[in-house]
């Protein structure tokens, strides 16, 4: 009985230290930054900011009408003023409105594990595949309810996973430099930007123009803010990039040089939330500043500054695990 005893206790104590080390991992990271970015702040020269510790949920917990599971991506249209999702399993795209309202369902064949979509022009939006890490261009037409790949223009990222399951899940088109952002989840979690001379007015040629223009990684100690990407979009009006992380639960604000403004968690009892978002899959902006998550299975979620609807001007956060470094080099065209 005895021998039995100290086996339970030392079982204990192993699980209260893989329960640490998780919690470590995962979350004290961003947990330190959120402190300091709502305590400490240096006197430098202001930076625009979202100020994303400011935010509070006001549509939580949504379900959205038409998914039953796996929505992942998000994106808004500026000339409808709605939101796109898509699904992996089945492949769909879904409209939405700005409260979550599904408005249109799409059936994408010869897709699969779509994972990311970012609106370009009219009515035409980027997806990729996150196993085969290839992106198609597609028209959504609202009259009819399926769409195939089969013919749309294509391209292939040239990135290599380490597991299938871990190729490129993000996608972000930057109208500031008609360039595309693509996001691998992890090993290694990085950002690549395409430029492409792609446009509205030109035929659409059968392989996508893309090339690899530069590639961002967050170096040191504050790479460990997030544990990989689920999803990223790029600001128009200032260039910065919100990043955001299934595992870690929460959301980075950084510049277009790398560095961290701002944190969101997305955790349970913060920020309006009354649960945690369970897998924070999705990210969009709108024209007004107001931040859109979807969750697996199929949650929406709107955010809004209390202070104002727009990004205010915020002194840098001073880390508490000094400063990131951000790298970008030249990279050779795509082979497609």
């Amino acid at each position: 009985m005895a021998l039995m005893n100290r086996w339970y206790k030392r079982g204990a104590v192993l699980v209260l230290l893989c329960t640490v080390c998780v919690l470590a991992f995962f979350y004290a990271p961003a947990g330190l930054f959120y402190l300091a970015q709502t305590h400490l702040r240096d006197q430098e020269p202001a930076a625009a900011s979202f100020r994303l510790d400011e935010y509070r949920a006001v549509i939580k917990d949504k379900k959205v009408q038409g998914i039953e599971r796996n929505l992942s991506g998000l994106t808004f249209h500026p000339g409808s003023g709605t939101l796109f999702g898509v699904t992996n399993s089945p492949a769909q795209i879904v409209e939405m409105s700005l409260s979550g309202d599904t408005l249109h369902v799409w059936r994408v064949r010869g897709a699969g594990d779509t994972e990311g979509i970012a609106h370009w022009q009219d009515n035409r939006f980027f997806i990729v595949n996150e196993r085969k890490n290839h992106v198609w261009l597609v028209h959504l037409d609202r009259n009819v309810h399926e769409i195939s790949i089969r013919d749309a223009p294509r391209a292939e990222l040239g990135i290599q996973n380490t597991h299938a399951n871990l190729g490129v899940e993000a996608l972000s088109w930057s109208r500031r430099d008609n360039s595309l952002w693509a996001g691998q989840e992890k090993w290694p979690l990085r950002v690549l930007r395409f430029d492409t001379a792609l446009s509205p007015e030109a035929p659409l040629p059968g392989k996508l123009p893309l090339r690899e223009a530069g590639e961002w990684s967050a170096q040191g100690l504050n790479a460990w803010l997030l544990s990989d990407l689920a999803s990223l979009t790029v600001d128009e009006a200032t260039g910065h990039l919100l990043l955001l992380s299934q595992e870690s639960s929460v959301m980075v604000e950084y510049t277009p040089e790398g560095r961290p403004l701002s944190v969101l968690p997305l955790w349970r009892g913060m920020h309006g939330l009354d649960q945690g978002i369970p897998q924070p899959e999705g990210v969009a902006l709108d024209g007004q500043g107001h931040v859109y998550i979807v969750s697996e299975p199929n949650l929406f979620y709107r955010f809004e500054r209390v202070a104002g609807a727009r990004p205010s001007h915020a002194a840098p956060v001073r880390t508490l695990t000094g400063e990131l470094e951000s790298t970008f080099s030249s990279q050779g065209a795509l082979q497609q």
